[in-house]
């Protein structure tokens, strides 16, 4: 999978996530309390892009999660958002995905 297909695979994966907060926002919760937990064992290094997480997910802002630029970019190789899905529903979204979308 090239990296193109990496970030389009991300950006999916964090549209769906939006979706399901808008039916269940115990997910923003959830991501609060996993970048919480990596604030306490990150290096100074990803600090920056972990408390501009804080921000985004103190107000919900949905546009900074989904931006399709490279500042959303590189906020989603850090994002908390990604893991807040079950994991068989995770698994199930990335294999779909797969399906229909890599170019590999």
């Amino acid at each position: 999978m090239n990296q193109q297909d990496h970030d389009k695979r991300s950006l999916d994966l964090h549209i769906e996530v939006m979706r399901r907060t808008e039916s269940d926002p115990s997910l923003w919760e959830l991501a609060t309390s996993i970048l919480d937990r990596w604030l306490t064992r990150t290096s100074p290094y990803s600090r920056p892009d972990l408390e501009q997480w804080r921000r985004i997910l103190d107000g919900r802002d949905v546009q900074s999660v989904i931006a399709d630029d490279e500042r959303g970019r590189q906020l989603r190789q850090s994002s908390p958002l990604s893991c807040v899905l079950p994991y068989r529903e995770r698994w199930d979204f990335l294999k779909a995905w797969k399906r229909t979308n890599s170019s590999t």
